[in-house]
């Protein structure tokens, strides 16, 4: 799965927040973090003109697990947004 964020600042917060999570940096196996910002893509119309960019970031499985957590104890103590 991934994740499509907007701004670079969306970028750098998602993976400030993945690496305190996760337990970045892992001076155990060598990892500083979780990934590195990606580069961005950019769709195009077919006069060449950029109608979307965006960042995607890959979502790997334990980080799935972690955020089913994160939301599961946000749902039960009723931090909803409501729409």
């Amino acid at each position: 799965m991934k994740t499509k964020l907007n701004t670079l600042e969306e970028v750098q917060a998602f993976i400030d927040n993945v690496n305190a999570i996760m337990g970045y940096p892992n001076e155990a196996n060598g990892t500083l973090t979780y990934c590195h910002i990606p580069d961005i893509t950019e769709v195009k119309d077919e006069n060449g003109l950029v109608i979307e960019s965006y960042y995607e970031i890959e979502v790997t499985t334990e980080l799935q697990e972690e955020m089913v957590k994160i939301a599961t104890q946000k749902l039960i103590g009723n931090e909803t947004v409501n729409q």
